[in-house]
């Protein structure tokens, strides 16, 4: 009788583990972790939009299994070499700043293909365990820290910067609404002024570099380091040429 006892009891903790190693692996709660990871990856500076827009990089979850608080699966992000090659440029001429990356635990991928072990839930969401959480959470902070600073490498140009490319046809227009919701026309309508606006800086910024400034000029750390002065000139260039002000 014990013996049938025990190897019931068997039996249904291999069902258990096969029903939950199964709900792990459920296209449903893969597609969860997917865009909930992914809606974190996309609140990184534009510079890791403007990349996942073009394709370069990708993001998947494969091998998923039990684990003793929940689910786990093996987490693969690939990044453009490009973007590698260029902080890592950056940083060979700024030792100083590799290292201090190094003194807050973090550094950038060593190679295009980074994979992880991703500890969630069967809720979707991830494990808050210190230990577990640990490696994602060092991820972001250094894709943060990357595409952050590529975000101003790349608004480092010359006062007489060119653009041949025209812009997108939804960011002409977002950028028309960001002009006359934050300026004022200091004669005529707002619409024309920003309009006139918007002519002026297509031919000096590609509309990313103008999403980066956009972006950076918020931040008082970007704007102290000097490096956007050449692009901040054009903007404030074509505020004064095409009669607008801030609010």
């Amino acid at each position: 009788m014990k013996t049938i006892f025990a190897k019931s009891i068997l039996a249904c903790a291999f069902i258990m583990s096969f029903q939950l190693a199964k709900a792990c692996d459920s296209p449903a709660l893969i597609d969860k972790i997917t865009q909930a990871e992914t809606k974190k990856l996309l609140s990184n500076p534009p510079t890791f939009r403007h990349a996942w827009e073009d394709g370069k990089i990708k993001l998947s979850f494969t091998d998923a299994s039990t684990d003793d608080t929940g689910c786990k699966a093996k987490m693969t992000l690939t990044l453009p070499d490009t973007d590698l090659n260029e902080i890592n440029a950056y940083l060979d001429q700024n030792p100083a700043k590799r290292i201090l990356l190094g003194a807050q635990g973090y550094s950038i991928p060593e190679n295009t293909v980074t994979e992880i072990e991703y500890f969630y839930s069967k809720d979707g969401q991830p494990i808050s365990s210190k230990e577990k959480i640990k490696p994602l959470n060092d991820l972001h902070h250094s894709l943060e820290y990357m595409y952050q600073s590529l975000a101003q490498l790349r608004l480092e140009i010359s006062p007489d910067s060119k653009n041949v490319a025209a812009w997108a046809n939804t960011y002409r227009q977002t950028s028309l609404e960001q002009c006359t919701s934050k300026l004022n026309a200091t004669a005529g309508s707002i619409e024309q002024a920003c309009q006139c606006r918007l002519e002026q800086l297509s031919v000096k910024l590609s509309d990313r570099q103008n999403e980066l400034l956009d972006y950076l000029s918020d931040q008082p750390y970007s704007v102290a380091t000097g490096s956007l002065s050449n692009a901040m000139k054009i903007s404030s260039d074509a505020n004064i040429s095409c009669g607008l002000k801030k609010k």
